[in-house]
């Protein structure tokens, strides 16, 4: 219900205090004054977020975006998950998924990514797959990823589209749409209880294309017979219907009596299997982690950098389609363009408004964009979108706008060693340039229309205002 601007890389320090401040065993060192100081929040706003949580019957603090991907990253969520522990709403884990390892086991960590450039770089890969994603775009041009991927001798992508990634690969193979295929997951993380999903294809196929699984399986049988013998299902479908077996057959003794064709048939109709199975509430009020904020921007680069995920086009998939990019920004109401938002004031100290190019410059590159002032920005905070700025993805997203991710720094989470993505500093320069912003939003200008009123037939006169830089729907 209330909107605080807490200064960037504060929150976990915030979160311990208040913490402490309920009563907390241990976090003796947190006290609100300290927090007020780090934050830059007066002690009663402080306290009146003491008094909130005391009084909610069901307190939740939500620890993500920005305040989980800065150099303290990882200790800011755990003292965030610490609050809710105190305040009575304890994190519970996610149990152990019901059919192999959850997505989060899956997924590659940074550092791994590094190790395959430099694997990449040796020689020791000689193929890659690619399968539905794009790092060439989304990942900072400091990993080297793209002069790694030019060492490899083959290189197969999985796409429906040519993108920046794509666009590098030897071969480009287009799967069935999610719609056509089959696929199963492990969601995670979930929600608190073990479940399995499960699609099946809804629409025939409208391309001359294959089911994923197939392409996985055709290509590990060209490879090597060790591998075909790894894979040795005769299509996806197969592949699925085996993987779901071993759940039935682990569970089989609590089942009813159903056979596994029955069994099959349920699962395939209901979309998801769920068990009531739950994680473990976690004890997080002991040993914290320290959330001290991290460096504050210095002269040469005196603002916090906040590339933020774009509502319509996400980390940049949805910019080749029109209607996404048509979507406005719930916020500014900015359709078809990248743009950095300011707060008011610093606006005002830098002599900028709405529709001024500024360079923004880190220490790893620079672009230019168009501002869009917003009160809900921290003064010393300069935010940009996620999605545009794609050099090769298509006739409407090719060539539009800048990415902001081109200029994060290369600094990691002093914990786990995550790329810290909010933790670049940048410097704003004014170029002297003005763009017309697209904007679906109302404006309270007649913009040199004459406008109905009770005075006349013709209303008042025409009245030309000056061009405020902006196109308004």
């Amino acid at each position: 219900d209330t909107w605080l601007p807490l200064r960037p890389g504060s929150e976990g320090v915030v979160a311990l205090a208040l913490a402490n401040a309920l009563g907390a065993d241990g976090l003796g060192d947190y006290t609100l004054e300290r927090a007020a100081a780090a934050s830059q929040l007066a002690n009663d706003k402080l306290n009146s977020l003491v008094e909130m949580l005391q009084a909610a019957q069901q307190p939740l603090a939500l620890a993500g975006g920005a305040a989980a991907h800065g150099v303290n990253g990882c200790a800011t969520v755990h003292a965030i998950n610490t609050l809710n522990s105190v305040a009575g709403a304890p994190v519970v884990a996610n149990p152990d998924p019901v059919i192999g390892g959850g997505a989060a086991t899956r997924r590659a960590t940074y550092q791994q990514l590094e190790a395959m450039v430099a694997d990449m770089n040796a020689g020791r890969i000689k193929a890659l797959l690619i399968n539905n994603c794009n790092p060439i775009y989304s990942l900072p041009p400091s990993l080297g990823l793209r002069e790694a991927i030019d060492s490899v001798p083959h290189v197969i992508a999985i796409s429906s589209y040519i993108d920046e990634t794509s666009a590098m690969a030897d071969y480009i193979l287009t799967p069935h749409s999610s719609l056509e295929d089959w696929f199963d997951d492990t969601p995670s993380p979930g929600v608190g209880f073990a479940t399995a999903t499960i699609g099946q294809p809804v629409v025939a196929p409208v391309h001359d294309t294959l089911p994923l699984g197939d392409i996985i399986i055709e290509l590990g049988r060209r490879i090597d017979n060790e591998v075909a013998q790894a894979l040795p299902w005769e299509d996806s479908r197969s592949y699925l219907r085996a993987r779901w077996e071993e759940i039935y057959n682990e569970r089989a003794d609590g089942l009813s009596g159903l056979s596994f064709d029955e069994f099959w048939d349920e699962v395939l109709r209901a979309g998801v299997w769920a068990e009531e199975r739950r994680g473990p509430a976690l004890a997080l009020t002991g040993e914290v982690l320290d959330p001290e904020p991290g460096a504050a921007p210095g002269r040469d680069f005196p603002y916090y950098f906040e590339p933020f995920v774009s509502t319509a086009l996400r980390d940049g998939g949805a910019a080749n389609l029109p209607w996404q990019q048509e979507l406005p920004d719930p916020l500014t109401g900015m359709v078809y363009n990248s743009w950095v938002e300011l707060n008011p004031a610093t606006a005002v100290r830098l002599d900028l408004r709405d529709g001024d190019v500024v360079t923004i410059s880190s220490s790893a590159g620079a672009i230019d964009a168009p501002v869009v002032t917003s009160p809900a920005i921290h003064p010393d905070v300069v935010a940009m979108p996620i999605g545009q700025g794609h050099a090769t993805y298509g006739r409407y997203a090719s060539n539009r706008g800048v990415n902001p991710l081109s200029i994060v720094d290369d600094q990691r989470d002093r914990d786990c060693g995550a790329l810290a993505w909010a933790a670049t500093h940048v410097q704003l320069t004014p170029t002297g340039r003005r763009m017309k912003l697209i904007r679906m939003s109302g404006t309270p200008r007649p913009l040199g229309r004459a406008i109905l009123g009770p005075e006349g037939e013709g209303g008042a006169p025409a009245h030309h205002d000056a061009d405020d830089g902006e196109h308004h729907g």
